[in-house]
């Protein structure tokens, strides 16, 4: 007897062990900022973003620092990388180079939430290798609600026929330990939408990941 699994969507989750020591830096270098983002509204409700497809504005340097990457993306990557690949019985993600796309964070006003999306871009080309849209990350910074919002989503059209002909879905609300402080990673190619908040001032950072995959 035998099973196989093939690669699929998935979400994980981490703290950031230097959160007490991050988020005050953070927030004062976000509200010195939230003028130039108060009107940029797209995807959202009842809130702000500083995501732009044009390249990033100067203003937004402090989420590329290295120890605020190294934090909030490159060492869970790491982790969620070694975990993962301790599940049997599939291929392992086996990545040859990555570099950080983008970094932008959002800001929810009461009832504020994310219309669904995902993150999937366009393939770039960095000295003769090509990098695709491969992981996301969202550092939950700021948050007093009871429960977190964001909700992953496998539309019924995407999913194995084993499971009933229905969305499946993994509303982070339903895990305890998924708050503020914690660092969620998952495929750009994975559908989310953000629940609408109850207390307002959550603040979340985000940020994409092209990698280059190593070959067999």
């Amino acid at each position: 007897m035998g099973i196989y699994f093939f690669p699929s969507e998935f979400v994980y989750w981490t703290e950031n062990t230097e959160h007490s020591k991050m988020k005050d830096k953070l927030m004062a270098k976000i509200k010195s900022t939230e003028n130039t983002y108060k009107d940029n509204t797209p995807g959202v409700f009842n809130a702000f973003t500083s995501f732009s497809s044009t390249e990033a504005n100067k203003e937004m340097s402090f989420l590329g620092e290295p120890d605020v990457l190294e934090a909030l993306v490159f060492k869970p990557y790491k982790q969620m990388i070694k975990e993962y690949n301790l599940r049997g019985h599939t291929d392992k993600l086996v990545i040859d180079k990555c570099v950080v796309d983008a970094g932008w964070y959002t800001k929810y006003e009461r009832g504020g939430g994310f219309k669904i999306h995902n993150h999937e871009t366009c393939a770039i080309q960095q000295e003769g290798d090509i990098f695709k849209s491969a992981f996301s990350f969202i550092y939950i910074l700021n948050d007093k609600n009871e429960n977190n919002g964001t909700e992953f989503i496998v539309p019924y059209m995407c999913k194995t026929s084993a499971t009933p002909d229905e969305d499946y879905s993994f509303d982070t609300g339903d895990v305890s330990e998924i708050k503020e402080g914690s660092i969620i990673v998952f495929p750009s190619s994975l559908y989310h939408h953000v629940n609408p908040c109850s207390i307002p001032g959550r603040i979340t950072i985000s940020y994409n990941m092209k990698c280059c995959h190593a070959s067999p």
